[in-house]
């Protein structure tokens, strides 16, 4: 250290706290109107909501196409499915459906968590490639959908006992 053992502080600017009101010491403001629009705002995006869904399913179905093709079993086509897969898993909870994140993330985990070939993995990539279109062609958005709720957990298990063969 140099000869002076004094510290400075620097605080950044807050930024955010400056656009939302707020600053001085006393408790934020926030505009009620500014919250109305945000929400009016994303009203309007929800109607895409499904249609984003489906593109994104449609990208996995695609990938899952291509992997299983003969010879697809590439490293080039892996990396593509387990990003529709992936991309699925993100989107699915912010889109309204969680089980569609819970199945998507069981499916990552198997691809992300095997290095060797995925064809005697096709069964349980079947399995939830067609419960991923389940899930959304019936717009089951309840993550505490009976059926759903099995359909994951069986899934997850299925995959549980896979790895840890």
């Amino acid at each position: 250290m140099a000869e002076s053992d004094d510290v400075q502080f620097i605080t950044p600017t807050n930024r955010l706290k400056m656009k939302v009101g707020g600053g001085g010491d006393g408790p934020m403001k926030i505009d009620p109107n500014a919250i109305k629009r945000a929400e009016q705002a994303l009203e309007n995006l929800a109607c895409d909501f499904d249609d984003w869904l489906q593109e994104n399913l449609e990208q996995l179905r695609k990938a899952f196409t291509e992997l299983r093709a003969d010879g697809g079993d590439t490293e080039e086509n892996r990396q593509i499915f387990y990003g529709a897969a992936h991309d699925l898993k993100g989107l699915g909870s912010t889109l309204g459906y969680p089980l569609v994140t819970r199945i998507s993330g069981s499916l990552t985990r198997l691809v992300e968590q095997t290095s060797e070939p995925l064809a005697p993995f096709m069964p349980t990539i079947i399995s939830h490639v067609n419960a991923l279109i389940a899930v959304v062609g019936q717009a089951v958005q309840d993550a505490s959908d009976p059926v759903g709720m099995q359909l994951a957990d069986e899934l997850e298990e299925l995959v549980s006992k896979e790895l840890s063969a």
